[in-house]
């Protein structure tokens, strides 16, 4: 009987549910349509669409909702994208009923972005509901790990892990840069994405300082992405009396199109803990388009030393390695070895792929 069982299972796809804590528009929106669209290919995956609205008071009205919209629907694994009462919640009483195998997906450490008693509060709150997790899948960042399996008390048999991955098919370049070597320009363009919301006020300022400092009429920056403090960002830059073109939002389909015209992009991480928590989206993406990339030296971004300029988190050093970005000579070969090397271990299809084989392990 068991022995029938098991071949059962393995003829059967794996069913999976997923659902984001956070609302549409944010990371962890993002983060759960890119695992959805890749694990499909190996698993029957029902992602519950992520609510519109933000706010505190939002996320906990949208509870009984989502309770209701996951209560009869059965899964092997159901997924929750940032442990927070608002997928939590819908998750645990879905096992309940269902006895669905609970992961709950931990991307970086919210509680590090904020201080006192919010903080404690955040990292109370997030300890309760992994401690009630089946698994919790962590992104491959040896600070993270070590950090949930110490402070959180969490057995490591329990922790699995999903990489930050990148969407190669949709971040890749529009052009064979071997065959076509785009005609020199007078002016550069440099650009920064991102979602601009508070935990990118530390970063983003030092950026616009750094390009005040660079000082030159033939260097156009594009900031890509909105948030909520786009407004701010714009008027910050305008104290500065700078020039840059900020797109607002905008979807992720729509990002390709604005690193194509690119030469250079940047990442700016401060020596901060959540920093060595988080796992960069955009030097991934950057770097699966080819492109020439200035980042610091912090935390995950040391994965990428042998592909991009870095330097350490201080802006006089970050300007330096700006100013050598754009004197460099690049060839089409550079951009090809880049995207070989995402392609290689950050797809999000070789991700799913090997997480799929981690779920029938679990399963079996």
């Amino acid at each position: 009987m068991k022995n029938n069982e098991m071949m059962n299972r393995a003829t059967k796809p794996i069913r999976v549910g997923m659902m984001s804590s956070l609302a549409e528009k944010t990371g962890a929106a993002l983060r759960g349509e890119y695992i959805f669209h890749a694990l499909q290919e190996y698993a029957d995956v029902y992602y519950f669409r992520p609510n519109k609205k933000r706010g505190i008071l939002n996320y906990f009205l949208f509870i009984p909702k989502d309770i209701a919209r996951s209560f009869y629907k059965k899964f092997d694994f159901f997924i929750v994208l940032k442990p927070f009462p608002g997928a939590c919640i819908p998750a645990l009483i879905n096992r309940f009923f269902t006895k669905s195998k609970l992961i709950f997906d931990i991307d970086d450490l919210d509680h590090t972005y904020r201080k006192g008693f919010t903080a404690r509060i955040i990292e109370s709150m997030q300890k309760y509901f992994v401690r009630k997790a089946d698994y919790v899948a962590v992104q491959k960042n040896e600070d993270l790990i070590r950090y949930i399996a110490n402070s959180w008390k969490i057995d490591p048999e329990k922790i699995i892990t999903i990489e930050q991955g990148v969407d190669a098919e949709l971040f890749k370049p529009f052009h064979n840069p071997a065959s076509q070597i785009k005609p020199e320009r007078k002016e550069k363009i440099i650009c920064f994405t991102g979602h601009l919301g508070q935990t990118a006020v530390a970063e983003l300022t030092s950026l616009l300082r750094i390009y005040k400092k660079l000082n030159r009429e033939d260097v156009k920056l594009i900031i890509a992405g909105g948030g909520s403090k786009l407004e701010y960002f714009k008027a910050f830059a305008k104290n500065l009396n700078l020039k840059i073109i900020f797109t607002g939002y905008l979807r992720n389909t729509e990002f390709p199109a604005i690193l194509d015209s690119a030469d250079i992009c940047l990442c700016y991480y401060i020596d901060r803990e959540c920093n060595h928590y988080r796992n960069s989206m955009k030097v991934r993406e950057y770097l699966s388009m080819g492109k020439l990339v200035v980042s610091t030296n912090v935390g995950d971004l040391k994965k990428f030393k042998d592909y991009t300029i870095q330097t350490n988190p201080c802006e006089e050093e970050f300007l330096l390695g700006l100013q050598t970005a754009l004197s460099k000579k690049e060839s089409p070969q550079d951009a090809i070895r880049r995207r070989a090397f995402i392609t290689k271990n950050f797809s999000w299809k070789k991700i799913m792929k090997e997480f799929s084989e981690t779920l029938k392990g679990i399963q079996q």
